[in-house]
């Protein structure tokens, strides 16, 4: 994503390869917040010359940040630049955040969404703004469902089954990846993740609890409204 505020407070953003670039707000801190595995991690951006991009988890037990990688440290390489750095805790404040790719869809339901939203407000200063994006209950129910897929390019091959429980709301990922070796065998990796579908309705109803206000709700990144067949949910909030 490439992001920037315009005088209303609102992220415009890109798309770029599921890559976050924050445009050059110098001494600004951004920060984006992404799941995996059910924890929450946090990048801080520090817009400066030379500064560093440190990544921080969200330990729902504890609830505290630490920090989880720092990829300009010795201990990243150009090719795993996301090895485990030093660990010490998040300080300050920062002005925006941001959360893409549905991140916040792998969390396990409303409880743990207030969660991560109170934190977010926690650490955002006031008029600070939060963007981020969500799976909408129609891709759930009609693109998800109990359909299977299969994508292949050249060297890869993947199966990836959904099963959606429109009673818990919750849609299961089965994927098998195959990817071919120099003697022509394949090698085979299967994945499992989950996804919890919120409504519009119940996200809006959470931002405005933790103390936010909602700015806008879009359909696309583009701004388009949303309509019944869309597909990814787009969220502009502000900090009160």
């Amino acid at each position: 994503v490439i992001g920037k505020c315009d005088q209303n407070g609102r992220l415009l953003q890109s798309w770029n390869s599921g890559q976050i670039v924050v445009s050059p707000l110098y001494d600004t801190t951004w920060v984006d917040l992404w799941l995996q595995d059910g924890d929450a991690y946090v990048n801080a951006y520090q817009k400066t010359v030379q500064s560093p991009v440190l990544s921080f988890s969200f330990d729902f037990a504890s609830e505290t940040f630490t920090s989880l990688y720092d990829p300009l440290s010795d201990a990243g390489t150009e090719t795993d630049p996301f090895k485990k750095g030093p660990a010490y805790p998040l300080y300050g404040t920062v002005q925006a955040a941001v959360s893409c790719l549905d991140s916040l869809n792998h969390l396990d339901g409303k409880a743990d969404l207030q969660k991560v939203f109170s934190l977010v407000h926690n650490y955002l200063e006031p008029g600070g703004v939060f963007c981020f994006d969500l799976n909408s209950p129609y891709k759930f129910k009609r693109i998800y469902g109990t359909n299977a897929y299969v994508l292949e390019d050249e060297g890869v091959y993947c199966g990836w089954q959904n099963i959606y429980d429109p009673e818990s709301r919750i849609c299961e990922f089965y994927t098998s990846v195959f990817t071919e070796n120099k003697d022509g065998s394949y090698t085979r990796r299967d994945d499992f993740e989950r996804e919890y579908c919120f409504t519009q309705k119940e996200v809006e109803t959470l931002l405005r609890k933790c103390g936010f206000e909602v700015v806008s709700v879009d359909g696309d990144i583009d701004g388009s409204p949303v309509e019944r067949d869309t597909e990814r949910l787009y969220f502009t909030a502000k900090r009160i």
